[in-house]
């Protein structure tokens, strides 16, 4: 089944805290294969995102798609309010 790249886009942008996020490579990496996402909807729903899917996103987003372990992650992520401390599972710059 396929996801349509709205629905993609929605779910992964909007609000993808990691579950149990793997260390891998930078999504800029072209020629290294992306492992699945575990991650959760707006609901609360345990979702998977497919590497192949996020690569595709990162290869026609017009930014920069950033993963957990990319440069810069950690000072992306972080909001104006500090009560707030996500760690979504991709950043679109």
């Amino acid at each position: 089944m396929f996801m349509k790249r709205r629905q993609f886009i929605h779910t992964a942008l909007a609000a993808l805290p990691a579950v149990a996020m793997p260390r891998f490579a930078s999504a800029a990496d072209a020629t290294a294969p992306l492992p699945d996402i575990e991650a959760l909807s707006l609901q609360g729903k345990q979702i998977i995102l497919k590497g192949p899917d996020v690569k595709d996103f990162a290869t026609r987003l017009r930014g920069e798609l950033m993963l957990r372990d990319s440069a810069g992650y950690d000072t992306a992520r972080r909001v104006w309010n500090g009560a707030f401390d996500r760690h979504p599972a991709l950043i679109a710059r």
